[in-house]
């Protein structure tokens, strides 16, 4: 179920966070984040299932799917910059207190999603997409990140099952509409990994 994987992501999202210590919120994080920017930024696929979460009658499901949600978000020109830096002004947001406050906000969503129906539609940023379409996206985003925020800080954790399996499934749907499907099947398989990383996302 979409619901129960994604709660159990923010919950290895949260745990992880809680064990990053005091002396590595300015490390390096990914790419151009921090530690706090890139914990900022995971803790947005918490925030936006509140702040999209629409009322509004008029409102259709204009993405189909989780696929076509990430084709559609990382069409446009200068999508990552603006993501790098609604990360930042996220971790600035939350305050000090990271970690208190991704508790908090986990609790929050969690007991709102169990209040809306599977077809509830999200007003997202590039149009109106339902619960079980919306919430496979933001899974994602709390397992990968996740991965990185262990990989910045040495904290170790297994990911839950069923958001590790939600997670492929989504990004293996959408390996297949590009170039990287067979080099992601022959490095699942054991052959030699390639000298540049890829991305089936954007």
């Amino acid at each position: 179920m979409p619901r129960e994987a994604y709660k159990h992501a923010m919950e290895f999202f949260v745990t992880t966070a809680s064990h990053v210590g005091d002396d590595q919120w300015d490390l390096p994080g990914l790419g151009e984040w921090t530690v706090r920017d890139l914990v900022g930024h995971t803790a947005r696929a918490m925030l936006t299932v509140q702040q999209f979460a629409s009322h509004d009658a008029t409102l259709i499901a204009e993405v189909p799917s989780s696929v076509a949600y990430y084709q559609r978000a990382f069409a446009g020109e200068g999508t990552n910059a603006r993501v790098a830096e609604r990360g930042r002004q996220t971790a600035q947001a939350l305050g000090p207190d990271l970690p208190s406050a991704v508790v908090r906000i986990a609790g929050e969503v969690s007991a709102f999603i169990d209040t809306l129906p599977d077809d509830h539609l999200f007003a997202s940023l590039i149009g109106g997409i339902t619960l079980v379409d919306y919430l496979p996206t933001r899974t994602v985003e709390l397992v990968v990140h996740t991965l990185d925020l262990q990989a910045a800080t040495g904290i170790q954790g297994d990911s839950p099952r069923d958001a590790m399996l939600s997670t492929l499934h989504l990004l293996a749907d959408l390996a297949v509409d590009t170039p990287h499907a067979g080099r992601l099947a022959l490095l699942a398989t054991g052959r030699d990994g390639w000298d540049e990383p890829f991305s089936v996302i954007g």
